[in-house]
């Protein structure tokens, strides 16, 4: 795949495109990919029968989060301490994505599954059963 150059990107206003076209302006791009938040939007999931508790299972800090830590780390990369982040997505999900958006059943591997994957295939590749 050729490397975008400036004003003639493949992509269009795609993020990377953006990236690229923009950098020397000192414009960075970056995205923020929340997970579960507790706001007034997603209010009415506590009334569904047992989805709060199934969400809770899925996330790893077993909680949602509120709306100002996803402000936190929008602040983050608005500022100087940001400077050099660019062309990144940050997931803020407590560790959902890991496991997939409803956690039905416990996906940890074990020991002698992963002792399976480092030694029996050569193609870089792991298949996972769970």
């Amino acid at each position: 795949m050729p490397i975008p150059l400036p004003g003639l990107s493949p992509a269009g206003p795609s993020f990377a495109a953006c990236q690229v076209e923009n950098a020397h302006l000192g414009v960075r791009v970056n995205a923020l990919a929340p997970g579960w938040v507790r706001t007034p939007l997603t209010a009415g999931l506590d009334e569904v029968d047992g989805l709060t508790e199934q969400l809770r299972a899925a996330v790893p800090v077993h909680r949602a989060a509120e709306p100002e830590e996803m402000a936190s780390v929008a602040i983050f990369l608005c500022s100087d301490a940001a400077s050099y982040v660019t062309d990144q997505v940050f997931v803020a999900d407590g560790g959902q994505m890991i496991r997939g958006l409803l956690h039905v059943e416990d996906k940890t591997a074990s020991h002698a599954q992963w002792e399976s994957w480092a030694g029996s295939s050569n193609t870089g590749a792991a298949r996972v059963s769970v």
